[in-house]
């Protein structure tokens, strides 16, 4: 029964990156050395599914170095030597917080009735 479950629940992670992505910074924020390799919107990533008992659990965000200040809105700086949070409302290269954050929000019915329903045919092998 556990593997449909997190087949599914692989899934809805899969969707929530994808969802997520359009609304992510399409470059750095000012003043911020991430890796010129990887954009915030390529280090998206989907973890394994982990067992906690009779509990599936897994992982998805996003890794590069400006991912959470983008998410919270506040970006991190040195000026004059001295650090500097500020809020962010319009984003360098478009995006919006809480980028991850909304997307489960919004489809948290929709992921809860996939859930429900990869149960009911796990229970019904």
């Amino acid at each position: 029964m556990q593997r449909e479950v997190e087949r599914e629940l692989r899934d809805i992670a899969e969707d929530v990156l994808e969802r997520a992505e359009p609304n992510i910074s399409a470059s750095p924020p000012p003043n911020e050395d991430p890796d010129e390799a990887v954009s915030l919107r390529e280090s998206g990533r989907v973890g394994e599914v982990r067992r906690r008992g009779d509990r599936s659990e897994i992982t998805v965000g996003f890794y590069a170095v400006y991912a959470a200040a983008q998410h919270e809105g506040a970006w991190s700086y040195l000026r004059d030597d001295k650090r500097v949070v500020a809020k962010v409302r319009h984003h360098p290269g478009g995006g919006k917080t809480k980028y991850l954050e909304d997307v489960i929000k919004a489809m948290h019915a929709e992921y809860s009735r996939r859930l429900a329903r990869a149960s009911a045919r796990a229970l019904r092998g």
